[in-house]
């Protein structure tokens, strides 16, 4: 209901009301917002009934008023969710509150309605992962976001906040985004090619289509997943050089291991084995590196005399056995590689380490 503004201007300055009651004025929620609205007075709030102050579209409206008024709409929101037990409603002011709060600078209110929400929404996810396990047949159901979004359909602003929180939970539950890029793509340019939201919609329509679809006509969900895929394409060259350092690291040990084993059976060193082999994969740089010598000290780790006696040695068929397995454990380790003896189109691994000298 539409008040005339003289009424509404006669409330604000206290004047005779033409035969309206102020008590009932100050219970229609409608006339509140108007008269608030319309002073930009928050006083007039304190004078408002209990049904007034549990009333979503004028708690919204004080909300979206008074936003940088943090103590106040705090309250407004606290003594809104102490009345109200209705869970749609509930939720539509907490997330409204996260929202207004979340860049505010005021990290203690922020907090609270953050962790109110959290705790709904985690709840929520933990039922779509007890569904999708008993219903794996049921591909469409993704992450759940259909059931958000049903459940808020027509209230733009909740249905936008849990499709964020979605992907976030999608992006720290369920994926590890770093580790699955680098499983897809050999370099960051490869991923936007096709455009960065793009990337983004068709990767989110690998877990959950109906999210996906409502990604790619609201793109402003995708801002955090934005700035998560920045952060690895930026660090891509690093990410790349921990794993080669990891697996030049495993090689050592499981070479190392190895060559104990072997130990009494050849006369070759387990550093000159490495040596060797790297020489053959073309790796003798990397091994440098990793071992904490420059290119010029390791080729240098051996003289003339050593050279022509591990050559000699090489020669023998225990020796070539050891060179193959060591081979064998680098390739695997470092490259991902399996050497393959092939007989009759099957594949056999011959155990070298049982052949005596």
């Amino acid at each position: 209901m539409a008040y005339n503004t003289k009424l509404i201007l006669d409330y604000i300055n206290g004047d005779e009301l033409d035969g309206y009651d102020v008590d009932e004025l100050e219970n229609d929620p409608e006339f509140m917002i108007q008269a608030i609205m319309a002073s930009g007075d928050k006083k007039l709030y304190n004078l408002c009934s209990s049904k007034v102050k549990s009333d979503l579209k004028f708690v919204s409206m004080l909300i979206l008023r008074f936003k940088t008024d943090v103590d106040f709409i705090d309250s407004v929101a606290d003594e809104f969710l102490k009345l109200v037990h209705d869970d749609y409603e509930r939720t539509n002011v907490i997330v409204q509150m996260c929202n207004a709060l979340e860049n505010a600078h005021h990290e203690e209110q922020y907090a609270k309605y953050r962790i109110l929400f959290m705790a709904k929404f985690m709840t929520e996810m933990l039922g779509n992962v007890a569904y999708r396990e008993v219903h794996p047949e049921d591909r469409e159901f993704g992450l759940g976001f259909s059931i958000f979004y049903d459940q808020y359909n027509g209230d733009e602003e909740v249905i936008k906040y849990y499709a964020r929180q979605s992907i976030d939970y999608l992006l720290d539950e369920e994926v590890n985004l770093k580790d699955v890029l680098h499983s897809m793509y050999d370099s960051p340019s490869e991923i936007t090619k096709g455009g960065t939201v793009t990337f983004m919609v068709d990767f989110l329509r690998r877990y959950d289509e109906d999210l996906s679809d409502y990604a790619a006509v609201h793109p402003d969900v995708l801002k955090t997943f934005q700035e998560r895929l920045k952060k690895v394409m930026t660090g891509w060259d690093n990410y790349t050089n921990r794993e080669e350092e990891y697996n030049y690291e495993m090689m050592f040990t499981r070479v190392h291991d190895y060559y104990q084993s072997v130990e009494m059976q050849t006369t070759i060193s387990e550093e000159a084995y490495i040596y060797y082999v790297g020489r053959e994969l073309g790796i003798s740089s990397k091994i440098a590196f990793y071992q904490g010598m420059s290119r010029e000290e390791y080729e240098q780790f051996f003289d003339d005399e050593d050279h022509e006696f591990i050559q000699s040695e090489l020669s023998s068929l225990q020796s070539r056995i050891v060179y193959n397995n060591i081979k064998r454990i680098m390739l695997e380790t470092i490259f991902d590689q399996k050497e393959e003896r092939k007989t009759g189109g099957q594949i056999i691994e011959l155990d070298f380490t049982k052949l005596g000298r």
